[in-house]
C-alpha cells in the first residue's frame, strides 16, 4: 500500500503543471457532479415521503400506494449509501419521467411514447457513460413484454370494472419487484413494456421465472372493491436483449412475437429469443 502511494506520488512528479491542473479541474468537476446528484436524490427522497404523509389522511384504499412508495424511498436511500452514481443517475432520469405529460390516461404508468421516449434517454445515458473507444457494441439491458392471461374473461365475468383493478394489481406488482432504474410503459391494452436497464436476460429470467420470492412467476391475486373473493391471474411474457444501437421498435416487435409464442404454448410463462425457457 506504501510502495503503491510512493509510485503514485512518482507519478505525479513527472506531469507538467498544466496536466497537473487538468488532473485537479477533473477531479472537482467530479466531486461537483456526485454532490449534484446526491442533492437530486435528497429533493427526491423528501418528495416521496410528503406524497406518502398526503397519502396518510386519505382513505384506506391507499394503503397499497404508501407501500410502494416506501419501498421506492428505501431502494433510493440504498443506492445513496452504496454511492454507486450511474445507478443513481439512471433512477433519477426515469423518476424525472413521471413528472412529464408521458402518463397513461388511466393508470400511473407510462404512456407507450413517454416509454419510448424515457428508454432513449437511458440508453444516450448508458452510452456515454460507457465510451471507452470500442467499437464493439456493448449491451444495454433487457426488453420484456408481458400480457395479462385470458384477460377477456375477467372483463366478460367480472365487469371492465374489475378488469381496470385487474391491470392496476399488476402494475403495482410490477412496481414492487422492479428496480427504480427500471422503466415501466403500458403498450395498449393488457400488455406492458419494462426496459431493465444493464440487465442481463439471463438476470431476469431467474428473477421472473425461476423467481425470488414475490415476484416467482408474476402470478398476480387481488381482492375487487365491493368483492367477496379474490381473483388471481397469470401472465405471458417475451424477453430480449437490447444491445447499443439496437432500434427499439424492432425489439418491441420481436419480444411481442416470443410473447405470443408463450401464449401459443400454453400460457404462464415467459420465453427469451432463442424460442425456449432460458437455462
Amino acid at each position: 500500500m506504501v510502495e503503491q502511494a510512493r509510485e503514485q506520488a512518482r507519478d505525479l512528479t513527472r506531469l507538467s503543471p498544466d496536466e497537473l491542473i487538468a488532473i485537479i479541474n477533473r477531479q472537482e468537476a467530479e466531486r461537483e457532479e456526485k454532490d449534484r446528484v446526491i442533492a437530486q436524490l435528497t429533493l427526491r427522497v423528501e418528495q416521496l415521503l410528503a406524497e406518502t404523509e398526503t397519502l396518510k389522511e386519505q382513505h384506506s384504499a391507499a394503503d397499497a400506494l404508501i407501500g410502494l412508495l416506501r419501498l421506492k424511498v428505501k431502494r433510493l436511500l440504498d443506492e445513496m449509501r452504496h454511492g454507486d452514481f450511474e445507478r443513481i443517475k439512471l433512477t433519477l432520469l426515469v423518476e424525472q419521467s413521471d413528472k412529464k405529460d408521458w402518463k397513461d390516461q388511466k393508470f400511473d404508468i407510462l404512456n407507450p411514447n413517454g416509454f419510448a421516449e424515457t428508454v432513449r434517454e437511458v440508453r444516450e445515458l448508458l452510452k456515454r457513460s460507457k465510451t471507452d473507444g470500442s467499437k464493439e457494441r456493448k449491451p444495454h439491458g433487457v426488453l420484456m413484454m408481458i400480457d395479462i392471461d385470458y384477460f377477456k374473461k375477467i372483463n366478460d365475468t367480472h365487469g371492465h370494472l374489475v378488469g381496470d383493478e385487474a391491470l392496476q394489481a399488476l402494475i403495482s406488482k410490477l412496481k414492487l419487484v422492479t428496480r427504480n432504474s427500471d422503466v415501466l410503459g403500458r403498450f395498449g391494452g393488457e400488455e406492458f413494456l419494462v426496459f431493465f436497464p444493464e440487465a442481463s436476460v439471463e438476470d431476469i429470467y431467474r428473477k421472473f421465472v425461476v423467481g425470488e420470492g414475490e415476484s416467482a412467476g408474476i402470478r398476480v391475486s387481488f381482492k375487487p372493491l365491493k368483492a367477496e373473493k379474490s381473483i388471481e391471474f397469470t401472465v405471458s411474457g417475451g424477453i430480449v436483449p437490447v444491445m447499443e444501437n439496437d432500434d427499439l421498435n424492432n425489439k418491441i416487435r420481436e419480444a411481442d412475437k416470443i410473447l405470443y409464442k408463450a401464449k401459443a404454448a400454453g400460457r404462464n410463462q415467459i420465453l427469451e429469443a432463442a424460442e425456449g425457457k432460458v437455462g
